[in-house]
Formats: structure tokens, sequence, C-alpha cells
């Protein structure tokens, strides 16, 4: 099938268009994500099983990206993955059924009654849309018209447009978006994952945490550095775990 991702991320109509995916990955996916939208319009599957097809077929399409690893750009050489067969399913696991909310993290963390809260905010400039729009794309495609959704795609890479830009990733945003997000978590714990490369010292966020009437504890795991280019510094960037605890007045102190 020649849909979207066919016609805006191959090079099947322009030579020197984008290079996602092989021609024949592209229109395969186009192909599932036409008969998902249809068997859910139709009733034929409820909405779990549509949110498994759809993030089982966005797992795939990960797999045959000719990417670095982000959608930020794509390799200009042939993508390595020519053809797929099926879909890569999403193993069904057993245990507690989960929640997903589409709202801003800090108003979650102040309403949403959690023991442990996870955080893990951007820590540069990079607003994430701009990196994983293709799995955004696939996500929506199936509930919306593809043709609209074409001709709303943006820039150079085909984004969709997006308007919630993430505060963290604001130079000049970012710390006083961590202070009011430890001043308003109701949970009684935080573990943080963090860099050395952020936007926020470390330094900084522990003296708001204290602040703010957190107890903290901090460990360092050492990760080997993405290097876009040769003068890209090969030194390891260190991963900063904070853990934090409570008690329950934290609020009242910052």
């Amino acid at each position: 099938m020649r849909g979207i991702l066919w016609r805006e991320f191959t090079r099947a109509r322009d030579r020197n268009g984008l290079n996602y995916f092989s021609e024949s990955v592209a229109g395969w996916a186009d192909g599932v994500l036409g008969h998902i939208g249809r068997w859910f319009r139709e009733g034929r599957i409820t909405w779990p099983e549509y949110a498994v097809l759809v993030s089982s077929l966005i797992e795939t399409l990960d797999r045959a990206a000719n990417t670095t690893g982000v959608y930020a750009a794509c390799l200009k050489s042939p993508p390595r993955v020519q053809k797929i067969s099926r879909v890569k399913m999403i193993i069904e696991t057993r245990g507690p059924v989960g929640s997903a909310y589409h709202m801003d993290a800090v108003d979650a963390l102040e309403r949403i009654p959690c023991n442990l809260a996870y955080l893990d905010p951007p820590y540069n400039a990079r607003q994430y849309p701009s990196y994983y729009h293709i799995p955004e794309i696939v996500a929506r495609l199936p509930l919306c018209d593809g043709e609209a959704a074409a001709e709303a795609l943006v820039n150079s890479t085909k984004m969709l447009p997006h308007r919630d830009s993430s505060i963290f990733a604001s130079k000049v945003g970012a710390a006083a978006a961590f202070e009011d997000l430890f001043q308003r978590c109701a949970a009684p714990r935080i573990l943080l994952s963090y860099s050395n490369d952020g936007i926020v010292s470390l330094e900084d966020i522990l003296e708001m945490m204290d602040k703010c009437g957190w107890d903290t504890k901090v460990y360092s795991v050492p990760h080997r550095r993405y290097r876009s280019s040769a003068k890209t510094s090969r030194k390891p960037v260190m991963e900063y775990l904070v853990f934090a605890e409570n008690d329950g007045r934290a609020s009242e102190r910052c």
C-alpha cells in the first residue's frame, strides 16, 4: 500500500527525499496501519488490542529505520532493512494493570497518588517531538485522515506541528521547573535520572531538593558517550540517579 509513510519517508517519489525506510518496508507498514484502523472503526478489535498492535508496529519499524537511534535525521546510505514480513508483537506480561496519562508531568505528580515517582526529564535543549516524530505519526495515523495528516507535516523532516515544548529543555526555565516539581510532588519518594551534561547542575538540583524537604542519596552510572563526529569528546557521560524521600512536609518547606 502506498500511504503516507511510503510517500513522505522514502525516496520513492524523490531520489533526494527523506530516506527513513525502504519503499517495501514503508508500503508494508502503511498497509498494516490501514488494517488496524479499519478493524478498530468496525469494532473488530478493542482499544487495548489496538494499542498493542500499534505499539508492536512502532517497535518493528524502529528496528528497520534508517537512523542512528533517533528520528531527527536519516542516513544517506540505502536502508539496511529492505523487507519486513510480520509485526514483532509486544509480549503480554502478567501483573498489575497500569494507566497512562497525557498531561503535564508536574500536574500528574501533584494529582496522581503513587509510592515512587520515577523522573527522566530532558537534560539538554533538544525537544523530544523533533527526535521521535515518526513513531508519533504512526501512533496517530489509524485514527485520523492520512491525507490531512500528510498536508499538516512541517519542516525538512516532515514533523507533525507541536506546541508542547518541555520547559525542562529550556536553559532559561529548567531550574524554576525543577523547583516547582520538587515542591508539588505528592509522592513520598523520587528517583530522578539526570546527566552531568544537564542544563541544571547536580549541585543546584540537590540544593533545591534539600530546600524543599527531600533527603537525597546520589548514585553515579557511567555511559559511553554518543559520538556524532570526531570532534565529540571521548569522555564517558555520567548518569546521576538521585533517590529522595520526604517526611510529608516538602511543599511546606520549599
